[in-house]
């Protein structure tokens, strides 16, 4: 059988996966666990935290936590410059 859940542990009723969870963990609130880094899709090499996860949260297990801020969005690009008035006629 297998070992029995940690109190509190989030993990299978998050569906497997870090970060918000409102259905289980509560709206605002995120399954994280301290240390687990998820792959960046173009680097698998290189792991972050998950979105919505403080760098601390428990060790060990995932836990439902506070969750953190997303990064920010980056600004929006400037619009493109309007072409300039045609010349005169010689």
């Amino acid at each position: 059988p297998p070992p029995p859940r940690r109190p509190g542990d989030c993990w299978d009723e998050c569906h497997g996966q870090s970060g918000p969870c409102p259905v289980f963990c509560g709206a605002g609130r995120a399954c994280c666990r301290t240390g687990y880094l998820v792959p960046e899709p173009l680097r698998p090499d290189f792991g972050r935290t998950a979105y919505g996860c403080p760098a601390t949260a428990c060790d060990g297990y995932h836990c439902c936590v506070a969750d953190a801020p997303f990064p920010p969005s980056p600004p929006p690009s400037a619009p493109p410059s309007p072409p300039p008035p045609p010349s005169p006629p010689p």
